[in-house]
C-alpha cells in the first residue's frame, strides 16, 4: 500500500480548490477542477496533482499533471458514478511530491462538494420565496448581507395547480429562460453596479459563494482592477456573457426549451 507522509502539508483552504459536476444527456457526468497553486511554486512545481471523487467506499482517481503545468482546462468523464450519483459526491485533492521527498503530500483538500446546476436551481445560492407582486412573474431581491432571492408571483401561486414553486424547479420553459437570465442579473450587480469583492475573512459570504460559481463556469478568475472603468466593465460583461453561456449549456437550456415548445 501506499504511504505517505503528512509532514509539513499545506492545506488547501475552501476558496482554493473547487469543482463542478456537469450532467451529460445519456446519463453519466463530467466534472471540473479548479485549483489555485500559485502558493506552492516553484517549490513544488514537479509536486503530482491527483484528484478522487468518492461516494462511500468507491471511488475514482484522476491525474490532474504538476503544480508547474497542471492540467485543469480539459472536463473529465466519470466512469465509476453515474449523473445521478454525481450530485452526491465528494471529492478530494492531494499534490504529493515525487521528487525530493518521495511520497509527502505537499498539499491536501479534502470533502470538496462540487457545485452544479442543482446549486442554482435548486436554492443553494438562489433560495425561491412566494411573495405578493404587482404584474411581473418574478423578480430578484437582494437583502442586506444575504443570499439574493428569487421571488414568485404570490397570485400565480394560488392560481395555478402544480405551485410556482414547483414550476420553478423543474418547468423547461421556466427553468431554461429564468435561471440564465437571473444568473447574469445578480453576477451584474456583484460585479459591475455593486462592485463587491470576496469577503477574506468569510469564505461562506455570500458574495464569494457566488463567484466560485461563476470562476467555476468560466474557467478563469473574474477580470479585477482597482477602478471601475469602461474597458474594466467591458470585460466583466464578456466574462459574465461565458458564465451564462457554460450555465446555460450545463441546464441544457435550448433543448429545453425547443422541446417545450414542440410539446405544446
Amino acid at each position: 500500500m501506499r504511504r505517505f507522509n503528512y509532514t509539513g502539508r499545506h492545506k488547501l483552504q475552501r476558496a482554493e480548490a473547487s469543482v463542478a459536476v456537469l450532467p451529460n444527456e445519456d446519463g453519466t457526468a463530467d466534472f471540473q477542477l479548479q485549483l489555485k497553486v500559485e502558493k506552492l511554486r516553484p517549490n513544488h512545481n514537479a509536486a503530482r496533482i491527483h484528484a478522487e471523487a468518492y461516494l462511500g467506499n468507491r471511488f475514482e482517481r484522476f491525474d490532474f499533471g504538476t503544480v508547474g503545468s497542471p492540467r485543469f482546462a480539459a472536463r473529465r468523464r466519470l466512469q465509476t458514478f453515474t449523473a445521478a450519483e454525481a450530485i452526491d459526491l465528494l471529492f478530494r485533492v492531494k499534490i504529493v511530491d515525487l521528487t525530493g521527498h518521495p511520497g509527502r503530500l505537499v498539499a491536501i483538500a479534502r470533502s470538496i462538494r462540487p457545485v452544479g446546476p442543482a446549486d442554482v436551481t435548486h436554492s443553494s445560492l438562489l433560495p425561491v420565496q412566494v411573495q405578493p407582486l404587482d404584474d411581473v412573474v418574478f423578480k430578484v431581491q437582494y437583502p442586506e448581507n444575504a443570499l439574493p432571492i428569487l421571488v414568485l408571483n404570490e397570485s400565480l401561486d394560488t392560481s395555478l395547480e402544480q405551485g410556482m414553486k414547483s414550476i420553478a424547479k423543474g418547468n423547461p420553459l421556466f427553468v431554461s429562460l429564468v435561471y440564465p437570465g437571473a444568473v447574469r442579473e445578480i453576477l451584474t450587480r456583484i460585479l459591475i453596479v455593486d462592485e463587491l469583492s470576496p469577503d477574506e475573512e468569510d469564505e461562506g459570504h455570500w458574495v464569494n459563494r457566488w463567484i466560485r460559481f461563476a470562476e467555476s463556469r468560466n474557467g478563469e478568475t473574474r477580470p479585477s482592477g482597482e477602478d471601475m472603468n469602461d474597458e474594466l466593465k467591458e470585460k466583466l460583461d464578456q466574462w459574465i456573457d461565458l458564465v451564462v453561456q457554460k450555465f446555460g449549456k450545463d441546464l441544457n437550456s435550448v433543448r429545453r426549451f425547443e422541446n417545450a415548445m414542440v410539446e405544446k
